[in-house]
C-alpha cells in the first residue's frame, strides 16, 4: 500500500493525491452518463432540430443557421455524446478565410444547436455543452479598419468577375451589407424614385430603410434595369459567396498573375461609409 502511494505521488509530481482522487470521480461519472444517453450523430440531430422549429423562426433565422450546422453536420459525422469543445475549436479555427465575427457566428450556432441537444435529452441536463467551452475571439483587437482608394475600387469594378459586379457597386457605392445584397432582388431597385428598399426580411437589423440611389450606381445597374429576381441568383448565404468569390477572384490579377487589388474585409461599406464621413466632415465653401 505504501508503495503504491508512493508511485502515485510520484506521478502527481506532489499534488494531492485526494485531489485526483476526486477529479477520477467526477470523470467516472461524467463518462457512466455520457454513456447513458440515447446514441445519436450531429447531422441526424440536425435534420430534427429544424423539423422542430419548423415555422416557429423566420425564414432569414433558418436559412442563415442551416449554412453554419449543414455546414459542420460534414465536419463531424459520428455521435454527438462523444464532439468535446476541443474538436469544435479547431474545427472553427481551421476555417480558411474567416474573420473573427464570422467565427463567433458559428460558435453561437453550435452553442444554439447543443442547447436544443440538452433540452431534447440528447445530452446531459442541468450541465453546461462543450460548445459553450468554445473560445470566443474579441472582434475588437482588429487594427484599422480597411477602405479602398478610389483607384482600387474602380479597379474592383472594371475587372471583378461579371457575376459579382453588382455586388460591387452595391456595396461600395450604396453601402449596403454583404448579406442585406445576398439577399437583394432587382425589383428592390427602385431606378425612378432613385431609391433601394432594404425591406426587414432582408435588412441585417431587421428594420426597413430606403438607400439613395447616386448617379454613380445608377449608372453601373442601369442596364440591369429590366433583370427580375435575385441580384446574386442561386447565392443567398455569405458562405457560399465568400468561397465562390475567392474561386473567381483570378479575374483581378494582372498579367503577371499578381493581384491588382488586395482584397479587404468588408472593404466595400467601410469605404462607402469612411467616405460619405468625410464628404459630411468637409467644410463648405
Amino acid at each position: 500500500m505504501a508503495r503504491q502511494y508512493g508511485h502515485a505521488h510520484k506521478i502527481l509530481e506532489g499534488k494531492p493525491l485526494m485531489e485526483a482522487v476526486d477529479f477520477h470521480a467526477k470523470h467516472l461519472a461524467r463518462e457512466a452518463l455520457h454513456g447513458a444517453l440515447a446514441p445519436v450523430t450531429l447531422p441526424d440531430l440536425v435534420k430534427k432540430y429544424f423539423e422542430s422549429i419548423d415555422g416557429e423562426k423566420s425564414k432569414r433565422y433558418v436559412q442563415d443557421l442551416q449554412a453554419k450546422l449543414n455546414r459542420a453536420a460534414k465536419a463531424f459525422t459520428g455521435q454527438l455524446r462523444d464532439i468535446r469543445a476541443d474538436d469544435i475549436d479547431k474545427w472553427i479555427k481551421g476555417m480558411e478565410g474567416a474573420g473573427k465575427r464570422t467565427r463567433n457566428n458559428y460558435r453561437m450556432a453550435m452553442v444554439t444547436f447543443f442547447s436544443y441537444a440538452r433540452e431534447n435529452g440528447s445530452l446531459p441536463r442541468g450541465q453546461q455543452t462543450e460548445a459553450e467551452f468554445v473560445t470566443r475571439f474579441d472582434e475588437k483587437k482588429g487594427g484599422k479598419i480597411g477602405i479602398y482608394t478610389p483607384e482600387q475600387f474602380a479597379t474592383l469594378l472594371r475587372h471583378v468577375d461579371e457575376r459579382f459586379a453588382p455586388f460591387v457597386a452595391l456595396g461600395g457605392f450604396a453601402g449596403l451589407r454583404s448579406i442585406e445584397i445576398l439577399r437583394l432582388e432587382w425589383e428592390d431597385i427602385w431606378f425612378e424614385k432613385g431609391f433601394i428598399e432594404v425591406g426587414r426580411e432582408k435588412s441585417k437589423t431587421a428594420t426597413r430603410r430606403l438607400v439613395p440611389i447616386c448617379p454613380a450606381l445608377d449608372a453601373w445597374l442601369k442596364p440591369r434595369a429590366k433583370e427580375t429576381g435575385p441580384v446574386l441568383p442561386d447565392i443567398r448565404n455569405e458562405v457560399l459567396f465568400t468561397r465562390l468569390f475567392h474561386a473567381a477572384k483570378g479575374t483581378l490579377n494582372n498579367e503577371k498573375g499578381a493581384p491588382r487589388v488586395k482584397l479587404v474585409r468588408n472593404g466595400l461599406r467601410h469605404s462607402f461609409c469612411s467616405y460619405l464621413w468625410r464628404r459630411q466632415k468637409a467644410p463648405r465653401r
